[in-house]
């Protein structure tokens, strides 16, 4: 019984593979193209995530570091990072502000920056960049404390 399952199997097995093989030929000679993983739109864009910047203000002792991550997999261009208070009136003033600067995928540029006294807990964050979808922004609130 066993020995008739196996062939009734193997039979199958080669019925499907000889149906594949004559789908692909009359594929081929009608000029068409088998379509492929990379003509999907949908797998395409789960495989590319597009510039991501992230912020976050980093505490360490006395000494602050402003720190922007890019977690896309596409570079960001004329990423610029601005306070709600700006330096001039309390917020957090940044060492040698690097923007607008380049930010590529997956890198980290950690900058450092000065929190006072006067600078309030909570400061409103603006990231604004480019990139392959156009300009972007995001909006976060970063503690300061």
């Amino acid at each position: 019984m066993e020995l008739v399952a196996l062939g009734i199997s193997a039979v199958s097995l080669v019925v499907a593979t000889v149906a594949l093989i004559q789908a692909r030929r009359a594929a081929r000679s009608s000029g068409d193209r088998e379509p492929s993983a990379s003509d999907d739109p949908i797998s395409k864009a789960e495989s590319v995530v597009p510039a991501e910047i992230h912020v976050s203000l980093e505490r360490m002792g006395h000494a602050s570091e402003l720190v922007v991550e890019n977690m896309g997999d596409i570079s960001a261009h004329e990423v610029i990072v601005s306070f709600d208070p700006p330096s001039s009136a309390g917020g957090p003033t940044l060492h040698e502000p690097p923007f607008p600067t380049a930010v590529e995928a997956h890198e980290v540029i950690r900058v450092p920056a000065v929190i006072t006294f006067s600078t309030p807990p909570n400061v409103r964050t603006t990231v604004r960049w480019s990139d392959a979808d156009g300009d972007q922004e995001r909006v976060v609130v970063l503690p300061t404390a």
